[in-house]
């Protein structure tokens, strides 16, 4: 095998990549079936319906299995759940109470 090439890939073992021995990783052979057959990543929307509508079937069934794509969790939440409670709420106060006007005081 060339100098840029890969070595050769058992089951359950790592793929180590090369070029030119510069750099090297290695990634698992799951971990790239994961990859390539996993769901699409979806960044949460709480003004897209089928987002609220998979996250209500979460909190019916305790589970993702009906959700055709992965939430990714944003840098400065803490969890995906806590993420998504946080983006509804502050979706649904804004639509039932709008933006405040000039000199309108919160009570």
């Amino acid at each position: 095998m060339t100098q840029a090439g890969l070595r050769a890939i058992s089951p359950g073992k790592h793929i180590d990549f090369s070029i030119n021995g510069a750099y090297k990783t290695s990634i698992s052979k799951d971990m790239s079936k994961i990859q390539m057959y996993g769901r699409p990543w979806a960044v949460f929307d709480p003004k897209n319906k089928d987002h609220r509508r998979w996250f209500a079937d979460f909190n019916q069934n305790a589970s993702w299995a009906n959700c055709p794509v992965r939430f990714a969790v944003d840098d400065d939440a803490g969890d995906l759940i806590t993420m998504i409670q946080h983006k509804l709420i502050a979706y649904y106060t804004e639509k039932e109470f709008g933006k405040k006007q000039n000199g309108e005081k919160n009570i």
